[in-house]
Protein backbone atom coordinates (compact mmCIF):
# COMPACT_ATOMS: atom_id res chain seq x y z
CA UNK A 1 0.00 0.00 0.00
CA UNK A 2 3.10 2.18 0.79
CA UNK A 3 4.55 2.23 -2.55
CA UNK A 4 1.21 2.59 -3.97
CA UNK A 5 1.14 5.92 -2.63
CA UNK A 6 4.25 6.94 -3.29
CA UNK A 7 4.00 6.18 -6.86
CA UNK A 8 0.91 8.12 -6.95
CA UNK A 9 3.08 11.08 -5.06
CA UNK A 10 5.21 10.95 -7.61
CA UNK A 11 3.22 11.06 -10.44
CA UNK A 12 1.19 13.74 -8.94
CA UNK A 13 4.69 15.76 -9.00
CA UNK A 14 5.83 14.68 -12.71
CA UNK A 15 2.32 15.84 -13.78
CA UNK A 16 2.76 19.17 -11.69
CA UNK A 17 6.52 19.98 -13.11
CA UNK A 18 5.15 19.36 -16.68
CA UNK A 19 2.52 22.02 -16.52
CA UNK A 20 4.62 24.50 -14.49
CA UNK A 21 7.43 23.87 -17.92
CA UNK A 22 4.49 23.99 -20.06
CA UNK A 23 3.46 27.33 -18.79
CA UNK A 24 6.33 28.59 -18.48
CA UNK A 25 7.36 28.02 -22.34
CA UNK A 26 4.37 29.47 -23.35
CA UNK A 27 4.88 32.52 -21.64
CA UNK A 28 7.81 33.15 -22.71
CA UNK A 29 6.15 32.46 -26.57
CA UNK A 30 4.34 35.22 -25.49
CA UNK A 31 6.97 37.68 -24.17
CA UNK A 32 9.42 37.03 -26.87
CA UNK A 33 5.89 37.70 -29.37
CA UNK A 34 5.67 40.67 -27.90
CA UNK A 35 9.10 42.06 -28.02
CA UNK A 36 9.19 40.97 -32.18
CA UNK A 37 6.36 42.82 -32.42
CA UNK A 38 7.87 46.59 -31.45
CA UNK A 39 11.44 45.94 -32.16
CA UNK A 40 10.39 44.86 -35.98
CA UNK A 41 10.30 48.93 -36.86
CA UNK A 42 12.96 51.24 -36.81
CA UNK A 43 12.15 54.58 -35.27
CA UNK A 44 11.81 56.24 -39.05
CA UNK A 45 9.41 53.06 -40.25
CA UNK A 46 7.43 54.06 -36.69
CA UNK A 47 7.27 57.28 -37.64
CA UNK A 48 6.12 56.96 -41.46
CA UNK A 49 3.64 54.40 -40.15
CA UNK A 50 2.26 56.80 -38.08
CA UNK A 51 1.66 59.57 -40.23
CA UNK A 52 -0.54 57.72 -42.41
CA UNK A 53 -3.32 57.76 -39.74
CA UNK A 54 -2.11 61.34 -37.76
CA UNK A 55 -3.25 63.43 -40.99
CA UNK A 56 -7.06 62.06 -39.35
CA UNK A 57 -6.77 63.41 -35.91
CA UNK A 58 -8.15 66.68 -34.69
CA UNK A 59 -10.73 68.43 -32.66
CA UNK A 60 -13.31 68.96 -34.79
CA UNK A 61 -12.85 66.31 -37.41
CA UNK A 62 -15.46 66.13 -40.20
CA UNK A 63 -17.36 63.17 -40.81
CA UNK A 64 -15.98 62.19 -44.02
CA UNK A 65 -13.12 62.48 -42.74
CA UNK A 66 -13.63 59.77 -39.79
CA UNK A 67 -15.12 57.64 -42.55
CA UNK A 68 -11.70 58.03 -44.81
CA UNK A 69 -9.67 56.98 -41.88
CA UNK A 70 -12.19 54.21 -41.53
CA UNK A 71 -11.91 52.93 -44.42
CA UNK A 72 -7.40 52.88 -44.41
CA UNK A 73 -7.75 51.25 -40.78
CA UNK A 74 -9.94 48.52 -42.16
CA UNK A 75 -7.56 48.35 -45.57
CA UNK A 76 -4.20 48.30 -43.20
CA UNK A 77 -5.78 45.19 -40.59
CA UNK A 78 -6.85 43.25 -43.83
CA UNK A 79 -3.11 43.27 -44.92
CA UNK A 80 -1.03 42.89 -41.83
CA UNK A 81 -1.04 40.03 -38.92
CA UNK A 82 -3.25 39.98 -35.87
CA UNK A 83 -0.93 41.78 -33.56
CA UNK A 84 -0.34 44.54 -36.27
CA UNK A 85 -3.89 45.76 -36.52
CA UNK A 86 -4.91 48.72 -35.40
CA UNK A 87 -8.59 49.47 -33.44
CA UNK A 88 -10.65 51.49 -33.42
CA UNK A 89 -12.65 52.94 -30.36
CA UNK A 90 -15.35 54.77 -29.66
CA UNK A 91 -16.48 55.65 -25.69
CA UNK A 92 -19.57 54.04 -24.42
CA UNK A 93 -22.94 55.84 -23.14
CA UNK A 94 -21.45 56.15 -19.60
CA UNK A 95 -19.46 59.11 -21.16
CA UNK A 96 -22.04 60.39 -22.92
CA UNK A 97 -20.33 60.07 -26.29
CA UNK A 98 -22.52 57.49 -28.80
CA UNK A 99 -20.64 54.47 -29.90
CA UNK A 100 -19.81 54.72 -33.27
CA UNK A 101 -18.18 51.60 -34.20
CA UNK A 102 -19.35 47.82 -34.07
CA UNK A 103 -16.36 45.02 -32.50
CA UNK A 104 -13.99 46.23 -35.16
CA UNK A 105 -15.36 48.94 -37.62
CA UNK A 106 -15.49 46.44 -40.37
CA UNK A 107 -18.97 46.86 -40.95
CA UNK A 108 -19.22 49.75 -42.65
CA UNK A 109 -23.24 50.43 -43.39
CA UNK A 110 -23.23 50.32 -39.27
CA UNK A 111 -20.30 53.32 -39.69
CA UNK A 112 -22.35 55.04 -42.14
CA UNK A 113 -25.07 55.14 -40.05
CA UNK A 114 -23.55 56.83 -37.04
CA UNK A 115 -20.98 58.91 -38.43
CA UNK A 116 -22.99 61.59 -39.46
CA UNK A 117 -22.52 64.65 -41.32
CA UNK A 118 -24.42 66.70 -38.95
CA UNK A 119 -21.49 65.88 -35.79
CA UNK A 120 -18.03 66.68 -36.06
CA UNK A 121 -15.84 64.34 -33.89
CA UNK A 122 -12.80 64.20 -31.93
CA UNK A 123 -9.96 61.60 -33.02
CA UNK A 124 -6.86 60.98 -31.36
CA UNK A 125 -4.60 58.16 -29.68
CA UNK A 126 -4.34 57.97 -25.99
CA UNK A 127 -0.82 57.52 -24.28
CA UNK A 128 -1.72 53.97 -23.31
CA UNK A 129 -2.80 53.31 -27.23
CA UNK A 130 1.13 53.26 -28.49
CA UNK A 131 3.26 50.23 -28.46
CA UNK A 132 6.95 50.26 -26.47
CA UNK A 133 8.33 52.01 -29.60
CA UNK A 134 5.37 54.08 -30.14
CA UNK A 135 3.82 53.06 -33.19
CA UNK A 136 0.40 53.18 -33.25
CA UNK A 137 -2.31 50.46 -32.16
CA UNK A 138 -5.64 51.99 -31.25
CA UNK A 139 -7.91 55.21 -32.36
CA UNK A 140 -9.98 56.66 -30.48
CA UNK A 141 -13.32 58.73 -32.47
CA UNK A 142 -15.44 60.57 -30.17
CA UNK A 143 -18.45 62.90 -31.00
CA UNK A 144 -18.49 66.16 -30.31
CA UNK A 145 -20.81 68.88 -29.46
CA UNK A 146 -21.31 71.91 -32.24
Amino acid sequence: MENATKALIIAAAILIAIVLISLGVFVLGQGTEMVKENSDMTPEEVTAFNNKFNIYFGKRVSASKVKQLVKVVNQHNRNTTESEKIELKSVDYETGHRVLFKDSADDIDYTDKYVTAKETYYVYVKDEDYTANGRIKAITVLTTTN
